[in-house]
């Protein structure tokens, strides 16, 4: 799993602009580099999965629909 599909993205986003986190301090929860989390923001086929779960911890379930 590389890629990552736009309402993802968009509810990593969301998730991290409602805890009012930058895109650093969310990647310090997730245990990954801030790098990661902008890759995983902007579908990135790059970015790491493997701290994906991680940040889907800080995810409302309504967000991933909208």
């Amino acid at each position: 799993m590389n890629e990552f599909t736009k309402p993802l993205a968009d509810a990593i986003r969301k998730a991290r602009a409602q805890l009012g986190l930058m895109q650093e301090q969310f990647a310090e929860l997730a245990g990954t580099d801030p790098m990661n989390i902008m890759k995983m923001e902007n579908t990135n086929r790059n970015a790491n999965p493997d701290h994906l779960l991680e940040a889907m911890v800080f995810i409302p379930p309504f967000l991933i629909l909208l």
